[in-house]
């Protein structure tokens, strides 16, 4: 295979396969002219999902009981890659087209499709839950402080989702209540 990722992902069989060390560059991302797009960013983990763009594999899907992409969840929070979207969520597909900036590419951490790729054409993940997609949570690594921790895409959720929400609504109340008493501990 010319174009592999670091890993692969069946949502179905919640099966993961691995093609080579996260600490090496993948190639299953297409060069942006002549800069060395898998080789950009302290760290570029590259996974596919298998699946089709048009039928988002999130749908349907629940990642609490899938503990081959808690393990991906964990491999990629290890390497301290944040739980964030910086161009946006994915793009319904097909059809919709995502922003494909060098500078969010270049400069900025977290998760991004194909379709976010400057010098990719491909259209997928499709419209993913990118909540759902960050929801699961690994059990601590051995040897880590055990430091309470929470899901980013959990709390802005929240954020977004509890204002508007009837009186007593609560979305991700326990790690909610993790950020809400780190802020008053540090006096905000």
């Amino acid at each position: 295979m010319a174009a592999e990722p670091h890993l692969i992902y069946c949502p179905v069989t919640d099966r993961v396969g691995q093609f080579g060390p996260l600490n090496h560059s993948a190639r299953a991302l297409r060069n942006d002219g002549s800069r060395r797009t898998n080789r950009e960013g302290r760290v570029c983990i590259q996974i596919e999902v298998l699946g089709h763009a048009a039928r988002p594999w999130t749908a349907g899907w629940d990642p609490s009981d899938k503990p081959g992409w808690q393990r991906i969840l964990d491999a990629i929070r290890s390497w301290d890659v944040p739980d964030v979207w910086p161009a946006g969520p994915p793009v319904t597909y097909p059809g919709g087209s995502a922003p494909r900036s060098r500078s969010v590419w270049q400069f900025m951490g977290g998760h991004f499709g194909h379709c976010h790729v400057p010098g990719n054409d491909h259209g997928d993940p499709g419209a993913i839950d990118i909540v759902k997609a960050l929801s699961a949570t690994a059990p601590p690594r051995p040897g880590s402080r055990s430091r309470p921790r929470v899901s980013l895409a959990r709390v802005v959720a929240a954020a977004t989702n509890d204002p508007s929400g009837p009186e007593g609504h609560r979305t991700h109340p326990a790690e909610v209540r993790v950020v809400e008493d780190a802020l008053v501990a540090e006096g905000k």
